[in-house]
């Protein structure tokens, strides 16, 4: 290496300098997919080995995975709250389309609407 990496660096508070690269990459990974979901696991208490590291984040994968699907449903289910009237809206629009194809009265297309 070039120079040799701080006191206060990550590398070293982490004693990864001897470490394997996959170690090393294991590390990475789980502080990068800590941050992205903002949970900030680790933080005070990181794992300490290689096989708990890979548990932690597919525990935070499948929990954000989760955590989406909550919020599509909930957002699927607030969208078809009002299925029904849509439905009834979307019927007398084809029909008011179809009288004016037709070129129905425009008394008739009062009466047939009301």
């Amino acid at each position: 290496m070039l120079e040799e990496f701080s006191a206060d660096c990550w590398v070293r508070r982490e004693n990864l300098i001897n470490a394997t690269g996959g170690e090393k990459y294991s590390f990475d990974v789980f502080c990068a997919l800590s941050h992205i979901i903002h949970i900030s696991y680790g933080s005070n208490d990181p794992p300490t080995d290689e096989v708990e590291l890979w548990i932690v984040m597919t525990s935070m994968v499948s929990g954000a995975l989760m955590y989406t699907v909550l919020v599509a449903n909930a957002t699927a289910m607030m969208t078809n709250v009002d299925a029904p009237a849509k439905a009834y809206k979307n019927k007398v629009n084809h029909l008011e389309d179809y009288m004016s194809y037709r070129k129905l009265p425009k008394t008739l297309r009062l009466s047939i609407t009301d």
